[in-house]
Protein backbone atom coordinates (compact mmCIF):
# COMPACT_ATOMS: atom_id res chain seq x y z
CA UNK A 1 0.00 0.00 0.00
CA UNK A 2 2.80 2.28 0.77
CA UNK A 3 4.45 1.82 -2.60
CA UNK A 4 0.93 2.42 -4.69
CA UNK A 5 0.76 5.81 -2.41
CA UNK A 6 4.32 6.67 -3.52
CA UNK A 7 3.77 5.66 -6.95
CA UNK A 8 -0.17 7.62 -6.84
CA UNK A 9 1.45 10.65 -5.71
CA UNK A 10 4.14 10.44 -8.44
CA UNK A 11 1.38 10.46 -11.20
CA UNK A 12 -0.19 13.25 -9.26
CA UNK A 13 3.28 15.91 -9.58
CA UNK A 14 4.16 14.20 -12.99
CA UNK A 15 4.35 16.20 -15.98
CA UNK A 16 2.46 15.49 -18.98
CA UNK A 17 5.72 13.64 -20.98
CA UNK A 18 6.49 10.90 -17.38
CA UNK A 19 2.58 10.25 -16.66
CA UNK A 20 1.96 7.80 -19.78
CA UNK A 21 5.11 5.94 -18.87
CA UNK A 22 4.64 6.07 -15.16
CA UNK A 23 1.25 4.98 -15.36
CA UNK A 24 2.01 2.41 -17.64
CA UNK A 25 4.51 0.54 -15.88
CA UNK A 26 1.76 1.68 -12.94
CA UNK A 27 -0.64 -0.75 -14.69
CA UNK A 28 1.67 -3.38 -15.46
CA UNK A 29 2.31 -3.97 -11.57
CA UNK A 30 -1.24 -4.10 -10.56
CA UNK A 31 -2.62 -6.10 -13.93
CA UNK A 32 -4.68 -9.18 -12.53
CA UNK A 33 -4.93 -7.45 -8.58
CA UNK A 34 -8.19 -6.66 -7.17
CA UNK A 35 -9.40 -5.13 -4.02
CA UNK A 36 -6.00 -2.99 -3.27
CA UNK A 37 -6.50 0.18 -0.78
CA UNK A 38 -7.10 3.60 -2.76
CA UNK A 39 -4.52 6.20 -2.90
CA UNK A 40 -5.42 9.09 -1.49
CA UNK A 41 -3.72 10.51 -4.75
CA UNK A 42 -5.77 8.77 -6.95
CA UNK A 43 -8.60 10.31 -6.16
CA UNK A 44 -7.49 13.26 -7.24
CA UNK A 45 -5.30 11.98 -10.54
CA UNK A 46 -7.43 9.64 -11.60
CA UNK A 47 -10.27 10.87 -12.75
CA UNK A 48 -8.62 13.11 -15.42
CA UNK A 49 -7.14 10.27 -16.50
CA UNK A 50 -10.18 8.58 -16.79
CA UNK A 51 -10.97 11.30 -19.29
CA UNK A 52 -7.23 11.75 -21.36
CA UNK A 53 -7.66 12.44 -25.06
CA UNK A 54 -5.14 9.41 -25.49
CA UNK A 55 -6.75 6.06 -25.29
CA UNK A 56 -3.98 3.89 -23.86
CA UNK A 57 -3.87 6.43 -21.52
CA UNK A 58 -7.50 6.26 -20.63
CA UNK A 59 -7.66 2.13 -20.81
CA UNK A 60 -4.32 2.01 -18.39
CA UNK A 61 -5.96 4.19 -16.13
CA UNK A 62 -9.40 2.40 -16.24
CA UNK A 63 -7.48 -0.72 -15.09
CA UNK A 64 -5.85 1.02 -12.50
CA UNK A 65 -9.19 2.57 -11.21
CA UNK A 66 -11.09 -0.94 -11.13
CA UNK A 67 -7.56 -2.72 -8.99
CA UNK A 68 -8.36 -0.01 -6.49
CA UNK A 69 -12.28 -0.49 -7.14
CA UNK A 70 -12.88 3.30 -7.53
CA UNK A 71 -16.51 4.21 -6.99
CA UNK A 72 -15.97 7.01 -9.48
CA UNK A 73 -14.77 4.91 -12.32
CA UNK A 74 -17.49 2.44 -11.53
CA UNK A 75 -20.09 5.21 -11.92
CA UNK A 76 -18.64 6.45 -15.37
CA UNK A 77 -18.31 2.96 -16.51
CA UNK A 78 -22.31 2.53 -15.91
CA UNK A 79 -23.26 5.68 -17.87
CA UNK A 80 -21.28 3.97 -20.68
CA UNK A 81 -22.94 1.39 -20.17
CA UNK A 82 -26.42 2.56 -20.25
CA UNK A 83 -25.82 4.50 -23.08
CA UNK A 84 -27.63 2.81 -25.84
CA UNK A 85 -25.95 5.52 -28.56
CA UNK A 86 -22.35 4.75 -27.46
CA UNK A 87 -19.82 2.39 -29.45
CA UNK A 88 -20.38 -1.37 -29.01
CA UNK A 89 -16.78 -1.44 -28.25
CA UNK A 90 -16.62 1.31 -25.35
CA UNK A 91 -20.02 -0.23 -24.04
CA UNK A 92 -17.83 -3.85 -24.27
CA UNK A 93 -14.87 -2.09 -22.26
CA UNK A 94 -17.55 -0.52 -19.42
CA UNK A 95 -19.09 -4.01 -18.67
CA UNK A 96 -15.13 -5.50 -18.85
CA UNK A 97 -14.63 -3.01 -16.13
CA UNK A 98 -17.63 -3.48 -13.91
CA UNK A 99 -17.01 -7.39 -14.15
CA UNK A 100 -14.70 -6.07 -10.50
CA UNK A 101 -17.52 -4.08 -9.41
CA UNK A 102 -20.29 -6.52 -7.49
CA UNK A 103 -22.64 -4.27 -6.54
CA UNK A 104 -26.50 -4.32 -6.64
CA UNK A 105 -26.94 -1.49 -8.90
CA UNK A 106 -25.34 -2.93 -11.64
CA UNK A 107 -27.83 -5.45 -11.98
CA UNK A 108 -30.92 -3.60 -13.87
CA UNK A 109 -28.18 -2.42 -16.01
CA UNK A 110 -27.20 -6.49 -16.86
CA UNK A 111 -30.42 -7.15 -16.99
CA UNK A 112 -30.85 -4.76 -19.79
CA UNK A 113 -28.17 -6.45 -21.45
CA UNK A 114 -30.27 -9.67 -22.40
CA UNK A 115 -31.45 -8.00 -24.98
CA UNK A 116 -28.53 -7.15 -26.68
CA UNK A 117 -27.02 -9.95 -28.80
CA UNK A 118 -23.18 -8.96 -28.68
CA UNK A 119 -22.76 -8.36 -25.37
CA UNK A 120 -24.91 -10.93 -23.78
CA UNK A 121 -22.53 -13.17 -23.54
CA UNK A 122 -20.32 -11.30 -21.59
CA UNK A 123 -22.95 -10.32 -19.14
CA UNK A 124 -24.55 -13.97 -18.90
CA UNK A 125 -21.73 -15.05 -16.07
CA UNK A 126 -22.34 -11.97 -14.07
CA UNK A 127 -25.51 -12.94 -12.99
CA UNK A 128 -24.66 -15.54 -11.06
CA UNK A 129 -23.50 -12.90 -8.21
CA UNK A 130 -26.67 -11.76 -7.41
CA UNK A 131 -29.30 -13.26 -5.42
CA UNK A 132 -32.11 -11.71 -7.14
CA UNK A 133 -35.34 -13.39 -8.09
CA UNK A 134 -35.25 -10.76 -11.24
CA UNK A 135 -32.55 -12.88 -12.24
CA UNK A 136 -34.41 -16.06 -12.71
CA UNK A 137 -37.41 -14.39 -14.51
CA UNK A 138 -35.27 -12.53 -16.80
CA UNK A 139 -33.62 -15.37 -18.23
CA UNK A 140 -37.05 -17.77 -18.06
CA UNK A 141 -38.76 -15.09 -20.19
CA UNK A 142 -35.99 -15.38 -22.65
CA UNK A 143 -34.18 -18.18 -22.91
CA UNK A 144 -37.10 -20.16 -25.04
CA UNK A 145 -35.96 -17.95 -28.16
CA UNK A 146 -32.04 -18.52 -27.58
CA UNK A 147 -30.18 -20.25 -29.93
CA UNK A 148 -28.74 -23.15 -27.78
CA UNK A 149 -25.50 -21.72 -27.47
CA UNK A 150 -26.84 -18.87 -25.23
CA UNK A 151 -28.80 -21.01 -23.38
CA UNK A 152 -26.36 -22.99 -22.38
CA UNK A 153 -25.23 -20.37 -20.70
CA UNK A 154 -28.38 -18.85 -18.98
CA UNK A 155 -28.68 -22.82 -17.91
CA UNK A 156 -25.56 -22.42 -15.61
CA UNK A 157 -26.90 -19.55 -13.98
CA UNK A 158 -30.50 -20.93 -13.56
CA UNK A 159 -28.80 -24.18 -12.26
CA UNK A 160 -26.51 -22.09 -9.56
CA UNK A 161 -29.11 -21.32 -7.24
CA UNK A 162 -31.82 -23.58 -5.73
CA UNK A 163 -34.70 -21.13 -5.89
CA UNK A 164 -33.46 -20.14 -9.85
CA UNK A 165 -33.02 -23.95 -10.02
CA UNK A 166 -36.95 -24.53 -8.81
CA UNK A 167 -38.29 -21.90 -10.71
CA UNK A 168 -36.61 -23.48 -13.88
CA UNK A 169 -38.39 -26.95 -13.10
CA UNK A 170 -41.27 -25.11 -12.60
CA UNK A 171 -41.60 -23.04 -15.84
CA UNK A 172 -40.47 -26.99 -17.52
CA UNK A 173 -43.74 -28.46 -16.43
CA UNK A 174 -45.95 -25.60 -16.82
CA UNK A 175 -44.60 -26.33 -20.19
CA UNK A 176 -43.48 -22.68 -20.72
CA UNK A 177 -39.65 -23.81 -21.74
CA UNK A 178 -39.03 -27.36 -23.78
CA UNK A 179 -37.99 -30.15 -21.10
CA UNK A 180 -34.76 -30.82 -24.01
CA UNK A 181 -33.09 -27.64 -22.49
CA UNK A 182 -32.78 -29.70 -19.39
CA UNK A 183 -29.24 -31.91 -19.51
CA UNK A 184 -28.14 -34.43 -17.51
CA UNK A 185 -25.12 -31.52 -16.47
CA UNK A 186 -27.86 -29.67 -15.45
CA UNK A 187 -30.05 -31.79 -13.65
CA UNK A 188 -26.36 -33.18 -11.81
CA UNK A 189 -25.46 -29.58 -11.13
CA UNK A 190 -28.81 -28.65 -9.26
CA UNK A 191 -28.24 -31.85 -7.31
CA UNK A 192 -25.10 -30.75 -6.48
CA UNK A 193 -26.53 -27.72 -4.52
CA UNK A 194 -27.57 -29.33 -1.37
CA UNK A 195 -31.05 -29.28 -1.57
CA UNK A 196 -33.03 -32.57 -0.20
CA UNK A 197 -36.64 -31.27 -1.91
CA UNK A 198 -35.12 -30.25 -4.63
CA UNK A 199 -32.94 -34.02 -4.96
CA UNK A 200 -36.20 -35.22 -4.39
CA UNK A 201 -37.99 -33.47 -6.99
CA UNK A 202 -34.98 -34.28 -9.70
CA UNK A 203 -35.15 -38.07 -8.95
CA UNK A 204 -39.09 -38.17 -8.86
CA UNK A 205 -39.84 -36.28 -11.83
CA UNK A 206 -36.66 -36.68 -14.17
CA UNK A 207 -35.09 -39.93 -12.83
CA UNK A 208 -31.50 -40.45 -11.05
CA UNK A 209 -28.59 -38.76 -13.23
CA UNK A 210 -25.46 -40.97 -12.44
CA UNK A 211 -22.94 -42.30 -13.90
CA UNK A 212 -24.85 -44.63 -15.87
CA UNK A 213 -26.69 -41.38 -17.95
CA UNK A 214 -25.55 -41.86 -21.73
CA UNK A 215 -25.43 -38.91 -21.81
CA UNK A 216 -23.13 -37.87 -18.66
CA UNK A 217 -20.88 -40.82 -20.33
CA UNK A 218 -20.32 -38.86 -23.42
CA UNK A 219 -19.45 -36.07 -21.82
CA UNK A 220 -16.80 -37.55 -19.99
CA UNK A 221 -15.54 -39.31 -23.30
CA UNK A 222 -15.27 -35.94 -24.66
CA UNK A 223 -13.04 -34.47 -21.97
CA UNK A 224 -10.72 -37.77 -21.99
CA UNK A 225 -10.15 -37.07 -25.40
CA UNK A 226 -8.93 -33.82 -25.07
CA UNK A 227 -6.57 -34.42 -22.40
CA UNK A 228 -5.37 -37.35 -24.51
CA UNK A 229 -5.06 -35.49 -27.29
CA UNK A 230 -2.91 -32.63 -25.91
CA UNK A 231 0.90 -32.35 -26.13
CA UNK A 232 2.28 -33.54 -22.98
CA UNK A 233 3.90 -30.05 -22.46
CA UNK A 234 -0.22 -28.58 -22.08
Amino acid sequence: DAGRRQVAQRLAEADAGDVERFLALFELGLRGMRGLEQPEAWADVGPQLYDAEDEGVRQAARAVGASFADQELFRRMRVVLADETAAQEARRQALTILERDPAAKNLPLFLELLDHEALRPQVLPLLSRYDDARVAAALLERLPDWPDQTARGAMEVLTSRVEWAVELLDAIAAGRLDKSRLSAYDARQMASLGSEPLTERLSREWGRFGQSSEQIKQEIAKTVAVYQSAPLWA
